[in-house]
């Protein structure tokens, strides 16, 4: 799929259909920025109690407020659309 992309520190970060951030190609422009080391990578930032609780309030809210349900965060493993994808407000806080 193409994805619209938009640039951040000259790296392309792919955004998808529903408006979500490909967390990877985030990680991989702070690497190029030197503003983050390998081991911040979105897997790491998933792991975190706080992160959990933030995307389950996110999910909350998208439930009451949608008809058409957008995941706040969707995981791809392996092909051409692997990565972590987040709406907005939790690249933001990635």
């Amino acid at each position: 799929m193409k994805y619209p992309t938009v640039m951040v520190n000259g790296v392309s970060v792919r955004v998808d259909e529903d408006g979500r951030y490909n967390l990877n190609d985030l990680h991989a422009a702070a690497v190029a920025n030197g503003e983050a080391t390998e081991s911040q990578r979105p897997s790491n930032f998933l792991r975190s109690a706080q992160i959990k609780r933030f995307i389950s309030a996110l999910k909350a809210k998208a439930q009451k407020r949608a008809l058409k349900e957008i995941q706040p965060l969707k995981v791809i493993k392996g092909g051409v659309d692997s990565g972590v994808w987040g709406v907005e407000l939790l690249a933001i806080r990635y």
